[in-house]
């Protein structure tokens, strides 16, 4: 009896990773407002990366970073699940399972 390879939504997975990455970011950003210096090396990492976020310690600032991380996390994940179906396919279709 052949398996059906197992397939990720691409959408699915990117939605998802969007939201993790974006609400942690999200998350360090408002303690970092909160407490200044928190998550000082993380935020000064993505100012360095992203153009027009400056780790300014304001919320429009924030809002910038986390939109940025969460685009990046949305096509990370597509990139991954297409990359995973890509592999699946080949390696079942290698073992000679459909």
């Amino acid at each position: 009896m052949k398996q059906a390879t197992m397939k990720l939504s691409p959408l699915a997975l990117g939605i998802t990773v969007g939201l993790i990455c974006g609400g942690a970011i999200f998350l360090v950003g408002v303690v970092a407002l909160a407490a200044p210096g928190y998550g000082g090396v993380l935020l000064s990492g993505l100012a360095s990366i992203y153009p027009g976020y400056e780790n300014a310690g304001t919320f429009g600032d924030l809002l910038v970073g986390t939109l940025y991380t969460t685009f990046d996390g949305f096509f990370g994940g597509l990139v991954l699940a297409w990359l995973y179906n890509l592999v699946a396919t080949v390696v079942h279709r290698e073992a000679g399972v459909r």
